[in-house]
């Protein structure tokens, strides 16, 4: 499968280029808000977050990271009800790929653009 060649940067990003959240919120959600709903739940984002270089040390106001946080069925597409139990995460100084090492651990096939 080749992928339009506009999008390749998106695509292979520069790992410095990305916006890296200092701590992320996560939300237990459920899909119940209606009588077609599926009934899935789980862990979802809330919120994504960078510690705001200008903050006041009186200041909560850390800006957002682009995240998947519009809480919505991820096997229906409904709107999920978010609940009062929430997880704030932060990330750990070891860094390494949950899946192990591409072309070591795992195949990776190179990326073909049209």
């Amino acid at each position: 499968m080749a992928f339009p060649k506009r999008f390749k940067n998106l695509l292979e990003p520069d790992p410095h280029s990305v916006p890296r959240p200092d701590y992320v919120w996560l939300v237990w959600a459920a899909c119940g808000s209606d009588e077609s709903a599926c009934g899935w739940s789980g862990w979802t984002i809330e919120v994504a977050l960078r510690r705001s270089a200008t903050r006041q040390p009186t200041s909560t106001l850390d800006e957002n990271v682009p995240a998947d946080d519009r809480l919505q069925c991820p096997n229906c597409g409904r709107a999920l009800f978010r609940t009062d139990i929430s997880l704030r995460l932060e990330p750990s100084a070891d860094q390494r790929h949950a899946q192990g090492e591409a072309g070591v651990d795992y195949e990776v096939s190179p990326i073909e653009y049209e």
